[in-house]
């Protein structure tokens, strides 16, 4: 019997080295059950590598302007175009 593949998860952790972590830990738990792929950020992906799983391409966050924003409780960054657009764009690959 053929065996079916694992489903494909994707995480997009926030471009702090604590979220790619603690991603990382969650994704060493889940990798069992799923192929496992993160958005890749300049600064964290080699961690990401060092653990075995792949990265895609994301586009970059400006997360000093992010951390700003959110310390004056804007949220305005975020927004359903972006999001959309990003959602979309991970269909494409």
């Amino acid at each position: 019997m053929k065996q079916e593949p694992k489903p494909l998860l994707l995480v997009f952790p926030f471009g702090l080295l604590s979220h790619y972590l603690r991603c990382i830990v969650v994704a060493r738990h889940l990798s069992p059950f799923f192929r496992i792929r993160f958005a890749h950020h300049e600064k964290y992906s080699h961690f990401v590598k060092q653990e075995g799983f792949a990265t895609f391409p994301f586009p970059p966050t400006d997360e000093t302007a992010v951390m700003s924003r959110i310390a004056r409780f804007d949220f305005s960054w975020l927004n359903e175009h972006d999001m959309e657009e990003w959602f979309l764009n991970q269909w494409k690959r």
